[in-house]
């Protein structure tokens, strides 16, 4: 890897994927990077320490947002959403993001490799594709995947063998992602329902009224059918309430960490009293809800401007 850089130094590299804050003292935080390029393909081999990571397309529209990142955690974890969706992290798990969407995560101290795979390069269509997917890295997928990609990394391949690499790799994600099949075991009348429902419940979480007794009014089910179709999450109450604490990290995540802030979306959502909110959030995602937000006391300006921008900033213009 690169020498070890600061926080502001740090923020400045990433800024074509994310905007960076420290989770403690940006006069403490350290970090590691190298990248490099394998064809249409940009790797990346880095190590930090604990932050908040937003990315968000609209503000980041000098750099080509339209790519797939795939992730392998060697250490640390991460917590966050990806769109609407929860992304849960950690080293015995190999993800993908799709990065034309709105990504917030919060990270422990982490050493992450990466491969930035633009969507035209696998054919991938954010409008059917999943925004996140998650394998473990035990399963066969996982594996072999896990396997391409430390043989793509290795120091020892050459320029012509990296190049090789990338390009099977290109296919093995284009063929083990992005037609995975549904192994849910539902059929396709009750995954259509599910959906109905999973939307409605999505569009009115405000609602203080939301419950498993008037979806069952309004879809016309009884409580055993609806159960059976959240069963997978514990029921149709701890989907809500997941749910609605995706919201609650939504709107903490990369906030001004000031004076109540944290009891009023948190009461916005239906959660009541500090300890509960607290045990529910950390439960949810590893962290507790200060954990995300941003001390604004010891929080960095911005970054000051480089005049030679880091190679990876140039690639990131036009994937």
């Amino acid at each position: 890897m690169n020498p070890v850089v600061g926080f502001e130094e740090w923020r400045e590299l990433a800024r074509p994927f994310f905007d960076v804050m420290p989770a403690g003292a940006a006069k403490w935080f350290r970090a590691q990077a190298a990248f490099t390029r394998h064809g249409p393909l940009i790797a990346s081999n880095v190590r930090f320490g604990s932050a908040l990571f937003d990315h968000d397309p609209k503000l980041l529209k000098v750099y080509d947002n339209e790519y797939l990142l795939f992730e392998r955690y060697l250490a640390g974890a991460a917590r966050g959403l990806v769109g609407d969706n929860p992304a849960r992290i950690d080293r015995n798990s190999i993800h993908f993001m799709d990065m034309s969407r709105h990504v917030r995560t919060a990270t422990t101290n982490a050493v992450v490799r990466g491969i930035v795979i633009p969507h035209h390069a696998i054919g991938c269509d954010p409008s059917r594709h999943a925004p996140y997917v998650a394998l473990p890295l035990a399963s066969p997928r996982g594996r072999l995947l896990d396997m391409a990609l430390q043989s793509m990394l290795s120091p020892s391949v050459t320029e012509a063998e990296a190049a090789a690499l990338a390009d099977a790799f290109i296919g093995l994600v284009r063929r083990l992602m992005l037609n995975l099949p549904d192994h849910d075991g539902i059929d396709p009348m009750a995954r259509a329902g599910r959906l109905r429902v999973k939307d409605h419940i999505n569009r009115v979480l405000d609602d203080p009224d939301l419950s498993a007794e008037r979806l069952c009014r309004i879809f016309g089910l009884s409580r055993a059918t609806l159960y059976r179709m959240f069963a997978k999450e514990g029921g149709v109450q701890r989907y809500i309430d997941a749910r609605r604490l995706d919201r609650c990290f939504a709107e903490l995540h990369n906030a001004p960490a000031t004076y109540g802030r944290i009891r009023r979306v948190a009461e916005k959502w239906g959660f009541h009293g500090a300890a509960n909110f607290n045990r529910r959030f950390k439960s949810r995602f590893s962290f507790r809800p200060s954990d995300c937000m941003v001390d604004t006391d010891g929080a960095p300006g911005d970054a000051p401007p480089i005049l030679v921008a880091p190679p990876v900033q140039e690639w990131m213009r036009k994937l």
